[in-house]
């Protein structure tokens, strides 16, 4: 009898070790970089097949809606088309002087990037915030991409209304009485490069905002306007500051120094 329970013992003893080898292999499969989840090959050429079915064979069930991506920095302003299966963002076109641009969307992440630039070709980049940019450069384009498509979407919808806040967000637009932002994360081991969240927030603007602008010299702050933090949003861009709401007013933004 204590033969037969000592081999029982050992046999429960050898299957927690191997379910303890074998789980949490099978957890991490659920890989996520810089706050990105990593699908699987499988996953992409599916929902990407899935994405050109609608595309060329069903565009009735699809809604279309058009935007303009500015980026001066550049000096590049793209058309583009954007395309959703209810609330579902699937894929978006655009156009600019040299280049056009595929964007398929899955969970609201960039899955797969084509750009076809003239004389040059097509380039394909898949879940590229699985990369460093230090190693891909092409990563800050492309999670600039996936956030402009992010504050498109959110802009769709609702926003989550805020009566108190102190704390680091992405303001996103700044309109006569309200302003917007996304919460963010850091998406890159050096702090580069920022993901933003889906979801938009929004506060009412108080009567006399200080706006605080710290962002050419450590120490050093300027007294800035609302005008002046509207004229610094870029078509679709975002401005990461400070904000603090009282009484569901704003009434502070600072903007942090940026190297």
């Amino acid at each position: 009898m204590l033969k037969k329970r000592t081999i029982n013992i050992s046999l429960m003893v050898l299957f927690l070790m191997v379910v303890s080898v074998f789980i949490p292999a099978k957890i991490t499969q659920a890989e996520t970089s810089n706050n990105h989840k990593v699908f699987t090959q499988k996953i992409v050429d599916r929902r990407i097949a899935e994405i050109r079915n609608y595309y060329y064979k069903h565009p009735k069930k699809l809604t279309v809606k058009n935007t303009i991506y500015d980026r001066p920095y550049i000096k590049e302003k793209i058309n583009f088309n954007y395309y959703l299966k209810g609330n579902d963002l699937m894929f978006a076109y655009g156009t600019s002087t040299d280049k056009e641009y595929r964007l398929y969307f899955y969970k609201n992440q960039l899955i797969r990037m084509l750009v076809d630039e003239k004389g040059k070709g097509r380039v394909t980049y898949d879940q590229l915030y699985k990369y460093s940019f230090v190693n891909y450069p092409e990563v800050i384009d492309y999670i600039d991409f996936e956030n402009f498509f992010k504050i498109k979407y959110a802009s769709l919808y609702k926003k989550t209304s805020v009566k108190k806040l102190d704390d680091y967000v992405f303001i996103t637009n700044i309109s006569a009485t309200d302003l917007t932002y996304h919460t963010g994360k850091t998406s890159d081991a050096d702090g580069y490069i920022w993901t933003l969240g889906t979801k938009a927030y929004i506060a009412k603007l108080g009567r006399k905002v200080k706006v605080l602008d710290g962002s050419l010299s450590p120490g050093q702050i300027e007294k800035r306007t609302l005008n002046w933090l509207r004229s610094n949003l870029t078509s679709g861009g975002c401005r990461e500051a400070r904000v603090k709401v009282k009484n569901g007013k704003v009434v502070e933004i600072e903007i942090p120094y940026q190297p």
